[in-house]
């Protein structure tokens, strides 16, 4: 086997480098951009303000030129990891045209969706400008449960079509879920589909307030001792913990600004 010499090494180690450096410069290495707060569901844990998906009370969202225009700047700047999301980004007729702008400048673009308005023309076009993972959101183990928390029927047949017209294309694809009161009692099963889809599968249950103020999302999250048992009963969370732990657990408080840090106003 040739040796791949000097330069050569994993994804994680090189992603660590490149962040631990562009830390040091203030560079914006990575980003996300929200470019629509539309979304055809209507989830009961959402932040974004409500919105109607064909958009008459959308708010100010950019035009494609605008969008791009900013990818430009931000990629200028050195931004390289880009995450798309919204709302629903695939809500935007154009999303195509934003999403292979970004690809073309050399940026490894991430997608969150909920995978229910993807069709096999949008997984062609994923397939053959691969992203560097989709994400799509699970709701629930069943309709009933996935109806309930997104006011929508049918909503996790259509996001297993999406993601099985991902996986066909080659596109990787990761599973994940917010988990509150209504949802709970499916993680195992939302367990069990990434599984069966041979997925790599995460949870959160970070909730917070409307960004116009409204205080729904706080009435459905879990109280912090289920969460904590949640995070405890996960092996891998746990072994994440730890290592966190590990890494800044016994700093003192001259070192504390290394724990908590805010590049914002640099």
């Amino acid at each position: 086997m040739t040796d791949p010499g000097p330069l050569a090494c994993r994804y994680g180690e090189f992603s660590r480098r490149l962040h631990e450096a562009a830390l040091r410069e203030h560079l914006p290495l990575s980003g996300t951009f929200e470019i629509t707060s539309r979304c055809n569901l209507r989830c009961r844990h959402c932040y974004m303000p409500r919105t109607s998906p064909s958009g008459e009370s959308a708010g100010l969202e950019l035009g494609c030129s605008e969008v791009r225009g900013i990818l430009d700047d931000v990629a200028s700047a050195g931004c390289l990891w880009m995450l798309l999301t919204g709302g629903e980004p695939l809500l935007r007729e154009d999303f195509p045209e934003i999403y292979v702008h970004a690809v073309r400048l050399g940026m490894i673009v991430s997608l969150f969706t909920n995978a229910t308005l993807v069709t096999r023309d949008l997984a062609r076009l994923l397939g053959r400008h691969p992203p560097f993972i989709v994400e799509v959101t699970l709701y629930g183990a069943s309709e009933e449960t996935c109806r309930q928390v997104t006011g929508r029927s049918g909503v996790l047949a259509d996001a297993l079509r999406g993601v099985r017209a991902l996986l066909e294309q080659g596109v990787r694809v990761g599973l994940k879920s917010t988990v509150m009161r209504q949802n709970l009692r499916d993680l195992d099963g939302m367990r069990g589909i990434a599984d069966e889809l041979g997925l790599d599968f995460r949870f959160d249950a970070m909730l917070n307030a409307g960004l116009d103020g409204s205080a729904g999302p706080k009435r459905v999250r879990l109280e912090p001792r289920e969460i904590v048992e949640l995070d405890l009963s996960d092996p891998r969370r746990r072994e994440s913990l730890v290592e966190f732990w590990k890494r800044f657990g016994d700093r003192d408080d001259r070192d504390r600004d290394l724990l908590y840090s805010c590049g914002a106003g640099r």
